[in-house]
């Protein structure tokens, strides 16, 4: 590979005058003209707000440099404004929403017949729809015609409601089975016995079931309106065109009567009167703590949410301190809510046992330590002064950082739209730096009291039934002495927002993501060390840049023996010979995005996100972590305690029986490349590992021997001689060199294995095959093509087995399909899972069989084809347009010839070019009814003796 020369310096200078001059024009242009019926509003941070006549709100956040256009619409309306016996109305409304109008009989399909990229999602503040596509002024009028209809005209009949009840009882029963959950849940239904925060927006079986669909129309029209709506678009669009298209589809909807009140009246809660405590039997042993504080819009959310990020880190330090296995996360953090509702800390504890009184005991005391150490870790001294410094600091700029993407931005005005406004967000932005110690001691004083908590006990004690809840009396002197908490609710949240100021945003270049276009900026080197880089400068918002390193070593088969890679990513994070612990953290907490690491027993890959100006240090900080790691035995030990503590590497039985039948149909051992490993695998090498194997095995292979970096983005003029000075000289000349030997296909006959449980609130199914498919393969576009025109991979999109299982039969909630192909050898692996009711496991397995026969048998029609062939070229058009899989896709070009137009770009084309006759022909090649392998979790008891 030759080696290429940096742009010169006059090349240079052209290109920054010609963005300043692009920039500068676009900052001068004036104001778009405003169709009738539209008004101009604030601007903030790159939104700028209008609203139409007809009360609708409208935001517009155009980012050139963005891969598609995303429409969100977000209603003022969540599970809180549902009455008594209506726990899950709202969620229930926003699953029918897409099944059709009055004038098209179904939404979804309409959706991925444009390849959008669509879902909604409902929380206690609001519900949201939100789809992503090509950018484009036809496809986008499109998208906000049926966001429209569905707004105006959904069709909401019977038919429809009663398949749409067991789908949503199905996602119930998936999200009902962590400890974490049930003890949040637990906390919330104890801490509000009549405001609708104490229901799951989920809602309760009994109320879906006996919700009617007068209910559920009423409540539609009640609160799909558009003046209660708000439009987000967002990312790569023409303003003007969005002006005139969101005038011509929302304008023409009328508001009738008055909108629904923002705050619904209720009967007050009681007033606590002392400590309430609530047990309840969990999968696993577990605490949690909750005090109630005020919503978003309350000029103490910042500072509780700093405190919020304390308490847990002080939860993590008791936790290590104690050796006990567990994991911490929080309870609404972030204070997302409108009005009052809970923050508070979840401690799932799964070595310890609580299967009796002397259990529960043992229960009880580790949570008057924990309590006790929450107490004590606000003290007031200036490591904690400069801790809540710290935490303020990352806190706002993670948050800036998220308003700044279009691809979250609209997931978080969106929570502000519900807490009130949208503004609130960037007021929550600048709030955060200006939070102080003595402001996070203030609202631990003000909140953070006994006749203010709520704690659950996650018990394994069989005896207990119905959650236990107690609110303790607080005697005589509680009474006369203990304060209670003054928990302030804001009445309007809109006040004084017009005053917040935000960051001016920078957008960047608008980027076409064809691969022939992309290969054109493409600067590749090998530099004198026989490092190989790759370089797409790319004028990206804010600067933003990305790299991905890769260093590689040994042969497949030597390695498969070396156990020493476990764990040592993240311990040579920690600290290195120069740095401490503390020094590291604060270089981790300067670059902002961060640095992630990924290790295996032949490479390890580091990908770095961050800003232009800070490029330098963070791979100076790289080099040093990655050649000069302290790995200390303390972190070695936490790392190993982790990975050996009780449900740490616990999988579904029913699929790890798959697993073993593998193995043995293919007679793979721990040694062979192709081998499926089970938890008893992975914890037998942790328990033979220890921290000598580790230093040794870094000592012995890791370096910069055999190095591929790619960077993407806002790329400084020194980074390819940076490169080169930090890494170049990282050699291991006795390392021996890196040599990857190919998976290679293997029959594997038919299996079937279910896992009964008599209380599992949901199953899965999973079929298995394995087939003989290479990248290279000219089945291979066909069978992409094929797998898509079954299901999608995430769960939305659409396919013959989401139209038949989910939209015709009604009883699956999530059917997935997944081609996993190996950049080397032909193993691959095709999956099909989808879940049911625990009754409906076989039935749902039954329907999967019967609707990939009928595909092989009956053949594919052109529209299918045309509608996957679509999705799928969209899907890798926005991938492209990813700074990270731009990096990725840039070393894994080294591994062939060619780059993005003789990769990408030809696939691109054969899958265009995909007729029905093919891809059914490449689908029964490749899949084989009576090779499937069958693992059903979560199914009633029968199941397990046969069909």
């Amino acid at each position: 590979m030759p080696v290429l020369p940096c742009l010169p310096a006059l090349h240079r200078a052209a290109g920054r005058l010609l963005a300043l001059l692009a920039l500068t024009g676009a900052c001068a242009a004036a104001e778009p003209a405003l169709p009738a019926g539209l008004s101009l509003g604030p601007a903030l941070g790159g939104v700028q707000a209008y609203q139409l006549d007809n009360g609708l709100q409208l935001l517009l956040m155009p980012v050139a440099d963005h891969p598609v256009t995303r429409v969100t619409v977000t209603y003022r309306v969540g599970s809180r404004h549902e009455g008594p016996g209506e726990a899950g109305m709202a969620h229930l409304l926003e699953h029918m929403t897409f099944r059709g109008t009055r004038q098209l009989s179904d939404l979804a399909g309409e959706l991925n017949r444009l390849a959008v990229t669509y879902n909604g999602s409902t929380s206690s503040e609001r519900t949201n729809y939100f789809g992503a596509f090509k950018p484009g002024p036809a496809l986008l009028r499109q998208v906000l015609q049926l966001e429209a209809a569905r707004m105006g005209e959904c069709r909401l009949d019977a038919a429809d409601f009663a398949k749409e009840k067991p789908i949503v009882l199905n996602e119930m029963g998936l999200r009902a089975g962590s400890t974490g959950a049930q003890l949040a849940g637990g906390l919330q239904a104890a801490s509000f016995r009549l405001h609708p925060y104490g229901r799951p927006v989920i809602g309760h079986t009994a109320d879906i079931e006996q919700l009617s669909l007068p209910t559920l129309r009423a409540f539609y029209e009640r609160h799909y309106r558009p003046d209660n709506a708000v439009v987000m678009i967002a990312g790569a669009f023409d303003s003007e065109q969005a002006l005139a298209a969101v005038a011509e589809t929302f304008g023409r909807l009328r508001r009738d009567g008055e909108a629904p009140p923002a705050v619904p009246e209720r009967q007050p809660e009681a007033e606590q009167q002392g400590l309430r405590t609530l047990t309840l039997r969990t999968p696993q042993s577990g605490l949690a703590v909750a005090f109630r504080v005020p919503g978003m819009a309350h000029a103490d959310a910042p500072a509780v949410a700093v405190m919020a990020g304390v308490l847990w880190a002080a939860s993590n330090a008791w936790l290590a301190e104690t050796d006990k296995r567990g994991q911490i996360s929080g309870i609404n953090g972030q204070v997302l809510t409108r009005e009052p509702f809970l923050f508070g800390l979840v401690l799932t504890l799964p070595g310890i046992p609580s299967r009796d009184a002397a259990g529960r005991e043992k229960l009880q005391a580790l949570e008057d330590s924990w309590l006790d150490r929450l107490d004590r870790s606000m003290v007031r001294h200036p490591v904690f002064a400069a801790y809540v410094e710290r935490t303020a600091q990352s806190m706002s700029s993670a948050l800036e950082q998220r308003l700044r993407d279009p691809a979250s931005a609209a997931a978080v005005l969106s929570d502000a739209i519900g807490a009130g406004d949208w503004r609130l967000a960037f007021r929550h932005v600048s709030a955060l730096r200006q939070v102080s110690a003595d402001d996070v001691l203030r609202v631990e004083g003000r909140y953070v009291r006994r006749l203010n908590r709520a704690v659950a006990h996650g018990v394994t004690d069989a005896s207990v039934g119905q959650p236990e809840f107690v609110e303790a009396d607080p005697g005589l002197l509680g009474r006369l002495f203990a304060r209670k908490a003054d928990v302030p609710a804001i009445a309007n949240p809109a006040s004084d927002l017009d005053a917040v100021q935000a960051t001016a945003v920078k957008t960047g270049e608008a980027f076409d993501a064809d691969p022939a276009a992309i290969e054109l900026r493409v600067r590749r080197y090998r530099l004198p060390s026989g490092l190989l880089l790759a370089v797409l400068p790319k004028d990206s918002a804010d600067d933003r840049v990305v790299a991905h390193l890769e260093f590689r070593w040994g042969s497949t088969k030597e390695m498969m023996g070396q156990p020493g890679w476990r764990g040592l990513s993240t311990v040579a994070q920690h600290a290195t010979t120069q740095r401490s612990v503390q020094e590291v953290q604060a270089i981790q907490r300067a670059l902002q995005d961060g640095i992630r690491v990924v290790s295996g027993p032949q490479s390890v890959q580091v990908q770095i996100v961050t800003r232009g100006k800070l490029l330098a240090q963070a791979l100076t900080y790289t080099r040093e972590f990655l050649s000069q790691p302290a790995l200390l035995a303390a972190d070695f030990e936490t790392e190993r305690n982790a990975a050996l503590a009780p449900g740490a590497n616990a999988g579904s039985p029913a699929v790890l029986a798959v697993r073993r039948h593998i193995n043995q149909q293919r007679g793979d051992t721990p040694l062979d490349i192709g081998y499926q490993p089970l938890p008893a695998d992975v914890a037998a090498s942790w328990r033979g590992l220890d921290l000598e194997q580790v230093r040794r095995f870094h000592r012995d292979f890791w370096s910069a021997n055999e190095a591929r970096i790619a960077i993407v983005g806002h790329v400084p003029d020194t980074t390819v001689r940076t490169v080169e000075r930090l890494f170049g000289s990282w050699k291991k000349p006795d390392a021996p060199r890196h040599a990857f030997a190919p998976d290679r296909h293997l029959s594997v006959g038919a299996a079937r294995h279910v896992h009964a449980q008599a209380d599992a609130q949901a199953a899965t199914v999973t079929l298995v095959q394995e087939i003989p498919l290479a990248q290279d393969a000219v089945a291979y576009p066909p069978a992409l093509v094929g797998l898509r025109l079954l299901a999608a991979a995430t769960g939305s999109g659409g396919g013959r087995l989401v139209e038949r299982l989910r939209q015709q039969d009604a009883i699956s909630y999530n059917v997935v399909a997944q081609l996993h192909t190996p950049a080397r050898g032909d193993r691959s692996v095709v999956s099909v899972t989808a879940t049911g009711a625990p009754h409906s496991a076989l039935r749902v397995e039954a329907t999967l069989r019967e609707e990939i026969a009928r595909v092989l048998r009956d053949g594919v029609s052109a529209q299918e084809v045309e509608v996957a062939q679509q999705q799928l070229l969209e899907l890798r058009r926005q991938q492209r347009g990813d700074d990270r899989q731009l990096a990725v896709a840039l070393v894994a070009h080294f591994d062939g010839e060619g780059g993005f137009d003789s990769n990408e770009g030809e696939l691109d084309a054969a899958l265009q070019a995909v007729t029905p006759g093919q891809v059914l022909a490449a689908l029964r090649l490749l899949l084989h009814p009576d090779r499937w392998m069958t693992a059903i979790t979560g199914a009633r008891p029968e199941a397990a003796s046969g069909r």
